[in-house]
């Protein structure tokens, strides 16, 4: 993998923003918009450098933008990377699924690229699939005419992104299995 070449565009719903009251992410306005923000340093960049070259064991560079989207709770990151050896979106999905083999709460989209105007979504996580609950979805792809790995993951920025997260930590903790509490499915049929 190219360690120096990593792009992450991260789109979030409004609830990323907080409580605070904001016009600019009041639904009037950010209804039928997009908002990128904090487009260059974004404070969760040398965090994500961070552990992906602990990860890797190589210096890494990720260019991460984000945008907010009309959405309450929510998020989208799509992240481009550039394999220094080819490799198949099939051969990816087998890695993914070791990697994360036993987590709980990680799924990995597997579905089939097949033809047909329905089936261009189906590779993709959602993030309607998510809302609600504590999972994270990872979709894969790979551009093998440009080199290209895209990796898609959707989670619910408030319960896996916050509440869920703090139920999942707190099970840790005190010895309790894992996914206590947690293993409700999402508010979107997938």
């Amino acid at each position: 993998m190219d360690t120096g070449k990593i792009v992450i565009d991260g789109l979030s719903g409004t609830s990323g923003a907080g409580a605070e009251t904001d016009r600019a992410l009041h639904h009037p306005e950010i209804g039928n918009n997009l908002l990128p923000y904090n487009v260059v340093d974004h404070r969760h960049t040398y965090e994500i450098e961070q552990e992906l070259g602990l990860l890797s064991k190589n210096e890494v560079s990720v260019h991460f933008t984000t945008t907010y989207v009309p959405i309450t709770r929510g998020i989208l990151d799509i992240c481009h990377c550039f394999p220094k050896t080819d490799i198949t979106r099939e051969e990816l999905l087998d890695l993914y699924k070791d990697f994360y083999h036993g987590e709980s709460f990680i799924k990995i989209i597997d579905t089939p690229k097949e033809q047909g105007a329905s089936w261009q979504y189906m590779p993709y996580p959602w993030v309607a699939a998510v809302s609600g609950t504590n999972f994270c979805h990872i979709g894969l792809d790979v551009d093998e005419k440009r080199g290209r790995i895209v990796v898609f993951s959707v989670l619910d920025s408030i319960g896996k992104g916050g509440a869920h997260a703090a139920v999942q930590n707190m099970n840790l903790m005190f010895g309790l299995e894992e996914s206590l509490g947690l293993k409700r499915y999402g508010l979107h049929p997938y």
